[in-house]
């Protein structure tokens, strides 16, 4: 087996990495939580929301969503009937495209 070492000099995020920490620094300003969800497509991310919201919801807390999907907007659909905001992003660049969202 030939091994090789492959040193690395810079961080392929660090873009994102610092966009993100501006991020971080707007919504701690402005005390608004953020969530983010991820996990493999069916594990229940969409079901967690739905019964979550509903006691956020209830007290008054405002919500908004952003969902990311490939395509379509059959989650976003789902969580619009709670009355929430939804932004849908699709993110299918035409080859059969993952679902990342970066932080810009």
């Amino acid at each position: 087996m030939h091994r090789t070492k492959v040193r690395v000099v810079e961080d392929v995020l660090d873009a994102n990495n610092t966009i993100a920490r501006a991020n971080r620094e707007d919504f701690d300003r402005a005390d608004v939580t953020v969530l983010n969800l991820m996990s493999a497509p069916g594990a229940g991310k969409t079901s967690l929301l739905e019964r979550a919201l509903h006691p956020v919801l209830a007290d008054g807390t405002r919500v908004g969503v952003l969902e990311g999907d490939v395509q379509g907007s059959m989650d976003a659909d789902r969580l619009a009937t709670l009355h929430v905001p939804v932004v849908q992003l699709n993110t299918d660049n035409g080859f059969g495209g993952e679902c990342h969202l970066d932080a810009n």
